[in-house]
């Protein structure tokens, strides 16, 4: 994928002509190809259910149930190494109205499975980064107060709310705890006003989910410590380049 994005910049900024970037493609086509034809895969390498590790981690019929048997699933093929990068998507949760403890569940659902993921990753001595956002966030009726379960008293969501988002990273390293590039800085990049409204003007990314996703490549690149290819994978991203960008990276390498 970043050698075709390369291939198809440098066509762009004239640097090769169309000639070239053909063969180039091409070459890098059959390269993926012939790794692909070399590699032997079978059912058992892909089915969650035939993993011991992951037997362990969702015990029961855990492993069964849809939440976690697609989890498992996206977990399997990207810490194995058979896909680069794998998505979890999960329904239900435009859920303002619903009684509190229906909507704690759902987001500890979510969280089991961000858990097991790390879990596995650590199983099998494999890096990984978790990405978790969503496509719009909700608002609570302070003036509504229920027990969500667990003997807390909580506010109800009550409608959705398009101020307000938190996007994170988690990342996993079998070589020891990833450290921040910047220090406590890199904790949280953006801030919030005192509403918990989001600053829009924190941060580059803060009001625009085009320049969140630039972020989170330029993020995935330095954790492989190819921060430097930000500006070839991505032509003349918003966020800039080099020492630009530099105040946006969260964790040094851990691959």
């Amino acid at each position: 994928m970043a050698q075709a994005a390369s291939v198809l910049s440098m066509l762009k900024l004239g640097r090769i002509d169309e000639q070239q970037a053909t063969k180039d493609l091409l070459q890098c086509g059959y390269d993926k190809t012939a790794a692909a034809l070399n590699t032997t895969i079978t059912a058992a390498d892909l089915d969650p259910s035939a993993d011991p590790m992951l037997q362990a981690i969702f015990p029961g019929a855990e492993l069964a149930s849809g939440d976690f048997r697609k989890a498992a699933a996206a977990m399997k093929v990207v810490v194995n190494g058979y896909g680069g990068a794998g998505t979890i998507e999960y329904g239900g949760r435009d859920y303002h109205q619903n009684p509190r403890p229906d909507t704690d569940n759902k987001d500890f659902i979510v969280g089991q499975a961000i858990g097991a993921s790390l879990e596995y990753a650590a199983l099998r001595m494999k890096p990984l980064m978790v990405y978790v956002f969503s496509d719009g966030a909700v608002s609570a009726n302070t003036s509504l107060q229920e027990d969500d379960g667990q003997g807390t008293a909580k506010f109800r969501w009550e409608s959705d709310d398009s101020q307000t988002a938190a996007s994170f990273i988690l990342v996993y390293s079998p070589l020891g705890r990833p450290t921040l590039r910047n220090g406590a800085a890199s904790q949280q990049l953006g801030t919030f006003r005192a509403n918990g409204s989001v600053d829009t003007a924190s941060s580059p990314f803060a009001n625009s989910v085009t320049t969140l996703a630039e972020l989170v490549v330029l993020n995935y690149l330095a954790l492989h410590g190819e921060e430097g290819l930000f500006g070839t994978v991505l032509q003349n991203p918003r966020l800039g380049t080099g020492a630009a960008a530099a105040p946006y990276i969260a964790f040094n390498r851990i691959v």
